[in-house]
């Protein structure tokens, strides 16, 4: 099972009735701890948690864990959407009656005596899937517990014997029509766009302040932009 399930399954745990009565303190705090972090997991929270889960015959087939493997709850500009994970890797946003249409001819779910809509059950669940936006961020330092990263790394392996130079000939000869200092700002201000944190600054950002002045007089694209003629 993995780490996301485990807490999924913690969450369901936590949601239980029973869990005041079935579980004695540490294995409270167990539970709680698990589904609150967004850490990595020891291989002894794992066994508790499953342990647990078997003991109060909650079945790892839950509709909420079943559902959590396909969709998740999303905030999208304010909105509330479903995300639905394709099976070729893709993803699109349902809106919440388009959710609940799709669901609307599986079987209800039975809690205590009444028969509660698959889509509903899940949506009002604490232990669905659910993610505070959608990013698009390299760095999965960045990213956190709450977001949802559609980055999925590089569609090429980095060569350590690769060039650049070829684009760099292309900059300074044809974008900034061989202007040193025009190929100069443009590549330090290709690299500073890319960091996109303060904290990560490129070195050349001071040059690049000033020189921005003289730029935007000399260069015949200055009504375009930076992203002028860059060729990608």
């Amino acid at each position: 099972m993995s780490p996301d399930n485990i807490r999924e399954l913690a969450a369901l745990l936590l949601a239980d009735d029973r869990l005041d009565l079935e579980l004695d303190l540490d294995e409270q705090a167990v539970v709680e701890r698990v589904a609150a972090n967004g850490g990595p997991l020891s291989g002894a929270d794992c066994a508790t948690i499953s342990g647990l889960a078997d003991r109060l015959g909650l079945a790892t087939d839950d509709p909420v864990l079943a559902l959590n493997q396909q969709y998740a709850f999303v905030l999208v500009g304010g909105k509330q959407c479903v995300l639905v994970e394709r099976t070729d890797g893709d993803f699109e946003l349902l809106g919440i009656d388009a959710f609940k249409g799709w669901l609307a001819n599986r079987p209800p779910v039975l809690v205590g005596t009444k028969l509660i809509a698959l889509a509903t059950y899940w949506l009002t669940h604490p232990g669905r899937r659910s993610y505070e936006r959608i990013v698009f961020e390299p760095d999965p330092a960045r990213v956190g517990a709450h977001e949802y990263n559609i980055w999925e790394g590089f569609s090429v392996t980095p060569s350590a014997e690769g060039s650049c130079d070829l684009f760099l000939e292309h900059l300074h000869d044809n974008v900034a029509q061989g202007n040193p200092d025009h190929a100069r700002w443009i590549t330090a201000w290709a690299a500073h766009h890319g960091r996109q944190s303060p904290q990560r600054q490129h070195p050349e950002l001071p040059w690049l302040r000033a020189a921005e002045p003289e730029r935007r007089r000399q260069s015949p694209r200055r009504q375009a932009g930076p992203h002028a003629g860059l060729g990608l």
